[in-house]
């Protein structure tokens, strides 16, 4: 992503018109509705992305949904004098060994910090990428995987669905992947808000 922004920069395109493009990526509507709903509840939400903190920002100012997220955890990214976004990897340095996710970003070793510092009587997690298949891992029996699954216009394919439904794979504890969480399908956006109702209930 990072060469990919500075080739954008080397073609003229300006912060101004990067940041209102991303913050006009489209979002299903129930979706923002699950996320005010859950605020409204007082449940605390993070978002824990591959994106990057820029896009991310960006988003959620336009939406107006910054103060529902208590952190947003995700690729750090930053703008020069010259107006160019830098975007760096999460994990700065020395490499992970999580043999499921990319180099740059291991969600589960993130979320299991998470889960450790703060000790939530449950989560409720959405996901729909591939890279969200370690984090899945990290759940427990009491949590809720919600993952996107076909048919949900406008793709085709959700790495998370695939991996779960695919091969076994190892975990960089050692041990066989395996998600012992609830798992609940969704295609829409309403159906994210009627399994967060649900499970706010």
């Amino acid at each position: 992503m990072d060469l990919q922004v500075k080739e954008l920069f080397a073609r003229g395109v300006s912060r101004a018109r990067l940041e209102a493009t991303v913050a006009e990526v489209p979002v299903f509507p129930g979706s923002l509705d699950a996320i005010r709903a859950a605020h409204e509840a007082k449940a605390s939400q993070v978002i824990l992305s591959d994106a990057n903190t820029v896009f991310i920002e960006a988003f959620l100012q336009k939406e107006g949904l910054r103060h529902c997220f208590s952190d947003v955890i995700s690729n750090p990214a930053s703008f020069d004098e010259e107006g160019r976004l830098h975007i760096k990897p999460f994990h700065d340095g020395e490499a992970h060994d999580c043999p499921l996710c990319p180099s740059n970003l291991c969600k589960g070793s993130v979320l299991q910090h998470l889960l450790g510092a703060t000790s939530p009587a449950r989560v409720a997690y959405v996901g729909d990428g591939g890279g969200d298949f370690c984090p899945a891992c990290e759940l427990r029996p009491q949590d809720l995987l919600l993952c996107r699954a076909p048919p949900s216009d406008p793709l085709k394919r959700f790495g998370l669905l695939r991996r779960l439904e695919g091969p076994a794979q190892a975990t960089r504890h050692g041990g066989i992947a395996q998600v012992v969480a609830k798992v609940v399908k969704w295609h829409s956006g309403d159906d994210l808000l009627a399994a967060i109702r649900g499970f706010l209930r």
